[in-house]
């Protein structure tokens, strides 16, 4: 099952390659890789179920980047950016995540022989305040950053507000 936690993370940044290819003109490369998917996938499951469970979870994970890997190419040509580049963008998040794995492993370790509700509600405390603590203090300013264009953004598309009732405004004289 941990090789279905290490696709979960690659699959979390997936799901904008597609609309960002289909926008760009590119439609055909997404048509071509839904393609791939139905030949390369359920061949990776065939072979993995030889293994059981274990080995339908390491499909995912051998076959997932051979069909995803053309999508990531295009799409880091479309946007001009080379995957270390890619990669540096996400460098918060991946560096967080260490940091909350660690963490959350650790409290683990400490939480052996409590009920499992409480372990599980421990772990996902731990997880997410270590995550936060993680990219706050890691990566002050880019938060920040990110904070401040939410804010503008969410202000721009705010509805304009009705002035409260109060007394008239005087009459201008001429």
């Amino acid at each position: 099952m941990q090789a279905l936690a290490i696709l979960a993370a690659v699959r979390a940044i997936v799901p904008v390659l597609s609309p960002l290819l289909n926008m760009t003109g590119s439609e055909k490369i997404v048509t071509r890789n839904s393609l791939r998917a139905v030949v390369i996938m359920p061949i990776a499951f065939v072979i993995g179920s030889r293994w059981g469970l274990s080995g339908i979870a390491w499909a995912w994970v051998v076959g997932f980047p051979l069909v995803i890997a053309p999508l990531v190419r295009r799409a880091l040509v479309t946007v001009e950016m080379t995957f270390l580049q890619y990669l540096a963008i996400l460098r918060p998040a991946i560096l967080s995540t260490v940091v909350m794995i660690a963490v959350v492993l650790a409290g683990q370790q400490l939480m052996v022989g409590l009920p499992p509700v409480l372990r599980l509600l421990g772990a996902i405390g731990l997880g997410a305040i270590s995550y936060a603590a993680a990219l706050g203090l890691g990566f002050r300013p880019r938060v920040l950053a990110i904070l401040r264009g939410l804010r503008s953004a969410l202000g721009s598309r705010a509805p304009v507000k009705a002035k409260a009732p109060g007394p008239p405004a005087p009459a201008q004289t001429s």
